[in-house]
């Protein structure tokens, strides 16, 4: 039903009947002036401006950053669960990434076709360059019931099974929303205009790391 209604609009001209409409006492113009769809479509932000007149609380605002200021060495990386044909994987998102990725091993186990005639190298945050084995192209990977068609290049010794670059973030208009516990939630859309969202990162993870010599630190701790 909401799908079908949304399909049916045309926000561009829903936009320009709204700004007119009169209803008794006030203009639909200024109720929905604080309707971030709304807003967004006319003036091209998401954000809602604060209202005028009304004061921060103080104190909640200190509570609910005081999580989100803390200052770490590391934090986790976004990952999802996805699908490659029928088989699931965790996924690493990297949207410092400009390739899609898949390990030599994954792209054995799937028997995906393959182009070899290719002579990409890739780069990584040290300089360093791995040529790759081939390209996958057109490969469906399903996030969240967001199916999306990419191009995988294939390398040897791959630290994860498959990285989802910006390809593919471009391609799902992928958005992360940092929340204040430190928790990553990720939202991607087809398109159809179906949407999904997920925690990429949860809120205290094993890989965040407050200390930059953990494990001297908690030698020299246990001798005290």
């Amino acid at each position: 039903m909401w799908s079908t209604l949304r399909e049916s609009v045309n926000i561009g001209e829903l936009s320009k009947r709204t700004w007119v409409a009169p209803v008794p006492g006030f203009i639909v113009r200024e109720l929905l002036s604080i309707s971030p769809d709304l807003i967004q479509q006319w003036f091209g932000v998401k954000m809602v401006p604060p209202l005028k007149g009304k004061e921060p609380d103080a104190h909640a605002y200190s509570i609910k950053w005081k999580e989100a200021m803390r200052k770490l060495y590391a934090w986790a990386s976004p990952k999802c669960k996805g699908r490659v044909d029928e088989t699931e994987f965790e996924m690493l998102i990297d949207s410092g990434a400009e390739l899609c990725l898949m390990s030599r091993e994954v792209f054995e186990e799937l028997d995906l076709p393959i182009d070899l005639a290719v002579d990409w190298s890739v780069g990584s945050a040290n300089s360093q360059k791995t040529k790759a084995y081939g390209i996958c192209h057109e490969v469906p990977v399903t996030v969240g019931g967001i199916m999306a068609r990419c191009r995988f290049f294939v390398l040897d010794n791959l630290s994860q099974d498959i990285i989802l670059g910006r390809p593919w973030e471009r391609l799902v208009r992928a958005e992360h929303d940092n929340q204040d516990d430190g928790s990553c939630f990720t939202t991607i859309h087809d398109e159809r205009g179906n949407a999904a969202t997920f925690c990429s990162v949860p809120a205290h993870h094993e890989r965040n790391r407050s200390e930059a010599r953990f494990f001297e630190l908690r030698k020299d701790r246990s001798q005290e």
